[in-house]
């Protein structure tokens, strides 16, 4: 989980025809409800243009969530 999101979760994904695997891939941001079994998809950004979420983002995310 990546604290500070209200339980959104990351996983690494490698871009095809990149040799440098998940670690050069995209981020994508999501949030597995088990309470209804849905998986909700918040967002997604390359390794290349940032390295992690901002204060702010995740603050977004919270609330976002909050939401649901």
């Amino acid at each position: 989980m990546i604290q500070g999101t209200g339980g959104a979760r990351k996983i690494r994904w490698g871009k095809e025809g990149k040799t440098s695997g998940k670690s050069g891939g995209v981020r994508i941001i999501y949030l597995n409800d088990s309470s209804d079994g849905k998986i909700y998809f918040v967002t997604v950004f390359g390794k290349d243009q940032k390295s992690d979420l901002t204060e702010a983002e995740k603050k977004a995310i919270k609330a976002f969530i909050k939401a649901l």
